[in-house]
């Protein structure tokens, strides 16, 4: 992790994963795609709260369902 925090200073990085709590502590702003598409974007917290993201990757709206 912190490899990639030093070589993505002052540039862009891509990373591809699907493990999102693997990324989430390096990146500034997530995208998830879904079926080829993009399904959201924004800081890593407010992507993982999106009801859209929760229902097609864990199949719930909420943490506390």
């Amino acid at each position: 992790i912190e490899l990639f925090k030093k070589m993505a200073y002052g540039i862009s990085l891509v990373i591809i994963d699907h493990k999102i709590s693997k990324i989430t502590p390096i990146v500034d702003r997530l995208v998830v795609m879904h079926q080829g598409s993009i399904l959201c974007e924004g800081k890593p917290d407010e992507v993982i709260d999106s009801p859209e993201v929760r229902k097609v990757y864990w199949k719930y709206e909420t943490w506390n369902n």
